[in-house]
């Protein structure tokens, strides 16, 4: 474009100005290449602190790992999140650590209630001299005995009684609010994920229109139909927009990544 607009411009079919306002969006453009290559060497820093060799190594991501096209996204069925919502009920680790101090605070209750009870003994015995002595004991001897045993002092164990039925109780309204949040967190992420694919689907149907603008309104500046002006508001536009469907994704994939963590997804498939 910019050697068609100085041959334009020699013949004198437009003004010269023409030719340094391209010239004007070239180095504009130039710049913002050099900005997007240092965010991209930047990500290969940050990334470089968990992507290492064998050795334990921090390892430069190359250009060439750079996916060629975005990723498509997709949406979360209401199925799929009821299940989700179990899973994460049945893995999260906050979940699982109630479920052990419950199980104890249970055995304690069992401890108490058993020192509460009174004690029964029932023992049973046989006796019989089969010695060569000259004093024999007589005949074989079967004995019982029965000891009951009823503690006087019962508020010791009383006590420890209320106080695990207490503990037990906590712990319960504990676990029902630990589940209720797991269960609002996943809701959460899963409304996040919803979101971000219904922008990431808006922003790439905004951009496949963009462009086709932006072809239209260059067709139209060959023809001279059009201005330099306008065909560099059509494409800093179709630019935009691509820059926002890159931004979609993004969210999406984090938002993703959060509705696993959300729903120990990482911990069902290690």
């Amino acid at each position: 474009r910019d050697a068609a607009l100085r041959e334009a411009s020699q013949l004198g079919q437009i003004p010269a100005i023409e030719v340094t306002e391209n010239q004007r969006q070239i180095l504009q453009r130039r710049s913002q290449v050099v900005d997007a290559e240092r965010g991209l060497q930047l990500t290969a820093i940050d990334l470089s602190l968990f992507y290492r060799d064998t050795a334990g190594q921090p390892l430069l991501a190359a250009q060439d790992r750079v996916p060629p096209a975005l990723p498509a996204t997709s949406t979360l069925t209401q199925e799929q999140e009821t299940e989700d919502q179990k899973r994460a009920l049945t893995l999260r680790p906050e979940i699982g650590r109630l479920a052990e101090q419950k199980q104890q605070t249970r055995v304690d209750v069992r401890m108490a209630e058993n020192d509460r009870k009174p004690a029964v003994d029932l023992g049973l015995g046989f006796t019989t001299d089969n010695g060569s002595g000259t004093i024999l004991r007589g005949p074989n001897e079967v004995k019982a005995s029965l000891r009951f045993e009823l503690p006087f002092q019962r508020r010791a164990a009383t006590g420890k009684l209320r106080s695990a039925e207490a503990k037990l109780s906590q712990i319960d309204q504990r676990e029902r609010f630990a589940m209720d949040q797991v269960v609002a967190e996943v809701r959460d992420a899963a409304s996040a994920v919803r979101a971000a694919h219904e922008r990431a689907r808006f922003a790439k149907d905004e951009v496949t229109v963009a462009l086709d603008l932006a072809d239209a309104e260059r067709e139209r500046f060959r023809l001279g139909d059009s201005t330099l002006f306008t065909v560099n508001l059509r494409e800093q536009a179709a630019v935009e927009a691509e820059l926002r469907e890159v931004n979609a994704v993004s969210d999406y994939l984090r938002a993703i990544t959060a509705y696993e963590q959300a729903t120990a997804a990482l911990l069902a498939n290690p």
